[in-house]
């Protein structure tokens, strides 16, 4: 079994570990975050929950509890609620008891300069829209857990987290798990 490693200074936070999903959670402060970001976690849904919305994580502006950038829910009704303060709101319905899911949300420019918000669950791209509206914040907070919503804590477990605000690519990710960056 491999040891748990949790990198966390301004600029990233990632962790390969099952982490706490509770209200209020501040995971880590990281400042210049957007418009490009890329967030990655592993999802478990253990048992349905009882609370209506069940937060799993999100990252907000520090003054600002409600901005979404982005923030991602678990439904009562079995389906992942996805949103981000720039675009429109997702719902992936379907959602299965005891199957693992591996979530990312990037937002990245394209060679035509456009801001791509991609949703993509399981290797499956499930969606992807021009954001033209993109905005930065000089302090975001990532939140195991949202402050003013039920905890997914007692419905599921969260493992292996990755945000990184700018642009990222997959191969420094895996050379940092390496110890080599």
């Amino acid at each position: 079994m491999s040891r748990c490693k949790l990198r966390s200074q301004d600029s990233i936070y990632e962790t390969n570990c099952k982490v706490s999903v509770t209200k209020g959670n501040i995971a880590q402060r990281l400042y210049d975050y957007g418009p490009e970001f890329y967030v990655e976690f592993k999802v478990r849904i253990l048992e349905h929950p009882t609370a209506h919305w069940n937060s799993i994580l999100a990252v907000t502006k520090s003054d600002d509890n409600w901005g979404r950038f982005p923030a991602v829910w678990f439904h009562k009704n079995r389906f992942f609620h996805f949103s981000t303060t720039d675009t429109e709101s997702y719902n992936f319905d379907g959602v299965k008891l005891h199957h693992e899911y591996n979530i990312v949300i990037s937002q990245q420019y394209n060679s035509k300069r456009e801001l791509i918000n991609s949703i993509i669950i399981n290797d499956q791209v499930v969606r992807s829209i021009v954001n033209t509206k993109p905005r930065s914040i000089n302090q975001a907070l990532v939140y195991l857990s949202h402050p003013t919503e039920a905890s997914f804590n007692d419905t599921g477990e969260v493992s292996a987290v990755t945000v990184i605000p700018g642009k990222f690519h997959v191969e420094i990710i895996k050379l940092c798990w390496k110890n080599l960056c």
